[in-house]
C-alpha cells in the first residue's frame, strides 16, 4: 500500500513521474522474483500451517539486517539498535 500511495503523492507534487534509468534496468527481474516469491508463499500456506509459515517469512527483515551489518559493514546507530535489541 505504501509504494502506490507514495507514487501518487510524488506525481501530484512534481507533476511528473520519471524513474531513474537504473531502476528500469532491474525492474523486470525484480518483478519475476516477486511473482515467484508470492506463488511460493501462497503454495506454502495452502500446503502447510500459516502459524508456522508466516513467522518464517517475516524473518527476512532479520536476515537483511544481519547481512547489512556483517557483509556491508553498516554501523548501528542508537536509533537502529533499538529494534535489533528486541531479537534477543
Amino acid at each position: 500500500m505504501f509504494a502506490p500511495l507514495a507514487t501518487v503523492v510524488v506525481y501530484f507534487t512534481d507533476r511528473k513521474l520519471r524513474p531513474p534509468l537504473r531502476t528500469l534496468k532491474y525492474s523486470g527481474t525484480v518483478a519475476i522474483i516477486l511473482v515467484g516469491a508470492t506463488i511460493f508463499l501462497l503454495r506454502g500456506v495452502a500446503i502447510g500451517q500459516a502459524t508456522v509459515l508466516v513467522p518464517i517469512t517475516q524473518m527476512g527483515f532479520v536476515i537483511a539486517a544481519l547481512l547489512g551489518i556483517f557483509i556491508l559493514r553498516e554501523h548501528l546507530t542508537v536509533r537502529a539498535k533499538r529494534p535489533v535489541s528486541s531479537w534477543r
